[in-house]
């Protein structure tokens, strides 16, 4: 998997090979990009991204649940039919 970042800071490191791990700042009103380029294993039913951020040392933060996030999406047809329930 290939990755590249784009933050209204400069993200360190703004691109790279395998999982993503990168630092940038952001305000309360910024956001982050982080492009990701793979080739999914035709043998598998889904693919599933999970993002997780965290604050620098010092600073608390005051969980939501908002921190972290996971994508789980359907990459076959059996997948997407998997419950009968279309």
């Amino acid at each position: 998997m290939l990755w590249s970042c784009a933050a209204p800071s400069p993200c360190r490191p703004g691109n790279g090979i395998d999982a993503v791990s990168t630092r940038f700042d952001l305000s309360a009103s910024e956001s982050a990009t982080i492009e990701l380029l793979a080739e999914i294993d035709s043998s598998q039913r889904f693919v599933e991204i999970s993002a997780n951020a965290t604050l620098p040392a010092g600073v608390n933060l005051i969980s939501t649940g908002e921190e972290r996030r996971v994508l789980i999406e359907p990459i076959s047809a059996e997948a997407v039919y998997r419950s009968s329930f279309e």
